[in-house]
């Protein structure tokens, strides 16, 4: 659009715009205002015409009835010429929509003409009717000076022809006894203060529209510009779902024959492994493959999270069934660290309406990093709460080494970790936490971490009540 460009000159304050006539320094935007300034002027600048023409005609009719001297030929242009045209100005482009460009220039060198007769006749007529053409050509410097469609220059050069116009004919033609009464520099004086406020508004006015326009036009530049890269963004975060996917598929293909064969070894089905050492290996790999497997899942997950791809398969499950689920999954990992989980449940707790799978995940996570970062032989609880809101708590707490609570939110940052750098002590992505907010928030609840250096960590999955089964609800249960 050009528009950025014209914020250079000052520093990115504004548009540079010559300070005399105000025309834009880009011209296809100022091409673009002009066309912009006569699309919203046109609709006004008809109103404008019809009142100027209303007005000068309740004029010519006062004209008729106090001037003895109707039958003038000033007074009968008034009549029989201006007044005419004026009518054609408004009415002639309803016929002819062509003359609606042409229409306020017209106009504009109509009302110039009659300032010029009502000049002359100020200094011809007798004073009470003089009176009556000073006010008139007051009022028609002010309806052209204020003109909708009129931009500076045009303003200037008309107040500046009316102040030409009002010198030459006040002070050169004939004069009478109004001059007595009232003299006339005065009145020119009061021609000039006029034709200078008028300059002086109609310059700050279009400064002030022009300013205006160029802020929305950057507005729309702006958003315009938003939209491209919104557009790109999602653009790219569809290639890089697509090319994970990808990806996963073809890891998890050589993965699973991994894990697969590693485990016909180990199971013995065909044959016995030797020599020991040998086996020894083989268990290595079985579990670095399960590992590297939890990796690629844990990564596509979150790839669909971040693409808002979840799909949540919901049925109603029993806490209970859920955490042993779950803990038959991360048992490996508590045995290899020597670590025993406590498992407290209520006798009457209601069911979960969620999506098991993904919450079994949720609550491997949490389990996992209870482990990974307790000390090895020490004790991991895992609780179920159900609050007097009938909202339902799964906590999970740990004794290890904690961590200060101003870095809580920093955790749920993807590939954040705790003991973040070169020398950290566990292993694992860093998107756990961020991938278990992810699911909660998209089953209405939340994960909540509270830690406290050399005490542990408590993490919570808060369940919203909508979330809890009610005995008489009709929602399909998995018996624990």
């Amino acid at each position: 659009m050009g528009v950025g460009k014209d914020r250079a000159g000052k520093g990115g304050k504004g548009p540079v715009m010559d300070p005399l006539t105000l025309r834009f320094a880009d011209s296809g935007l100022e091409q673009r205002f002009r066309s912009s300034w006569h699309s919203a002027t046109r609709s006004l600048g008809f109103w404008w015409r019809f009142g100027s023409t209303i007005y000068y005609t309740v004029f010519s009719v006062l004209l008729a009835l106090y001037d003895p001297l109707f039958s003038t030929l000033l007074n009968g242009i008034h009549l029989f010429v201006c007044l005419p045209f004026a009518m054609f100005t408004i009415f002639g482009p309803m016929v002819y929509p062509r003359l609606e460009r042409c229409s306020n220039p017209m106009f504009l060198g109509l009302l110039t003409t009659i300032f010029l007769l009502e000049c002359l006749q100020v200094r011809a007529a007798d004073t009470p009717v003089a009176y009556l053409y000073m006010f008139n050509a007051t009022v028609i410097m002010v309806f052209t000076q204020l003109f909708p469609s009129n931009r500076l220059t045009s303003t200037i050069l008309l107040s500046a022809l009316f102040g030409l116009i009002a010198g030459l004919s006040i002070y050169t033609f004939g004069g009478c006894a109004f001059s007595g009464e009232i003299p006339l520099l005065p009145f020119g004086g009061i021609l000039v203060a006029f034709t200078a406020i008028g300059m002086f508004s109609a310059y700050n006015r279009e400064l002030f529209v022009r300013r205006n326009y160029h802020a929305i036009q950057s507005l729309k530049f702006e958003n315009e510009r938003s939209e491209n890269l919104a557009r790109d963004a999602v653009s790219a975060l569809e290639t890089k779902s697509r090319f994970l996917a990808v990806v996963g598929h073809e890891l998890r293909t050589p993965l699973n024959a991994i894990i697969g064969f590693s485990e016909l070894l180990i199971s013995g089905v065909v044959g016995e492994v030797k020599p020991a050492k040998a086996a020894s290996y083989i268990g290595n790999i079985h579990q670095s493959g399960r590992h590297l497997m939890g990796l690629v899942e844990s990564v596509l997950d979150y790839t669909r999270t971040g693409s808002g791809m979840i799909r949540l398969m919901e049925e109603s499950v029993a806490p209970q069934k859920l955490i042993n689920d779950v803990t038959a999954e991360v048992e490996s990992r508590l045995t290899a660290r020597h670590q025993t989980l406590d498992v407290v449940v209520p006798d009457v707790v209601p069911d979960l309406h969620v999506d098991a799978r993904q919450i079994g995940h949720c609550l491997a996570n949490l389990l996992s990093n209870a482990s990974k970062f307790s000390p090895v032989g020490s004790m991991i609880s895992c609780k179920v709460q159900l609050l007097e809101n009938q909202s339902l708590h799964i906590v999970v707490i740990d004794s290890g080494r904690g961590f200060d609570d101003g870095i809580t939110e920093l955790l749920f940052d993807p590939f954040a970790q705790a003991d973040d750098g070169l020398n950290r002590r566990a292993d694992g992505l860093g998107i756990g936490l961020p991938l278990t907010r992810a699911l909660m928030r998209a089953h209405d609840g939340d994960v909540r971490i509270t830690s406290r250096p050399g005490v542990g960590t408590v993490a919570t999955l808060v369940f919203p009540a909508e979330r809890s089964v009610q005995p008489n609800d009709k929602r399909h249960s998995t018996a624990a």
